[in-house]
């Protein structure tokens, strides 16, 4: 798997999504055990917390934080995806035991969509 294009198009692919406050993007990861055996996939949400405020210029400070929220998703995938290795790792908010990263999904969602 070549993690660094995957990485690639998880961005191409987040550029292009209609982003906003109530997006929800997770990373869907698929894993193995020590023993090679799947590990029930998990998310890790990519979504910062962007507030901005520019006094007497409300529009600008939302296209501002809109740039920012979408930089941060950006800069989280190429700070998971693309390093990715072949050894077990531990995962924060994963599961409890060592795994080995087998691929990843994204999942970009809008919980308020009809």
């Amino acid at each position: 798997m070549d993690f660094k294009q995957l990485a690639q198009q998880f961005v191409d692919r987040v550029q292009k999504s209609a982003i906003n406050p109530t997006t929800e993007v997770n990373l869907v990861v698929h894993s193995i055990d020590a023993n090679n055996r799947p590990v029930p996939p998990f998310k890790m949400s990519l979504v910062p917390v962007t507030k901005v405020n520019f006094p007497g210029r409300p529009e600008r400070a939302k296209e501002f934080a809109r740039d920012a929220h979408l930089d941060s998703i950006c800069g989280n995938i190429n700070a998971l995806v693309p390093h990715v290795t072949d050894q077990l790792v531990m995962i924060r908010d994963g599961p409890a035991h060592p795994v080995k990263i087998v691929t990843f999904e994204l999942e970009i969602t809008d919980p308020t969509a009809a």
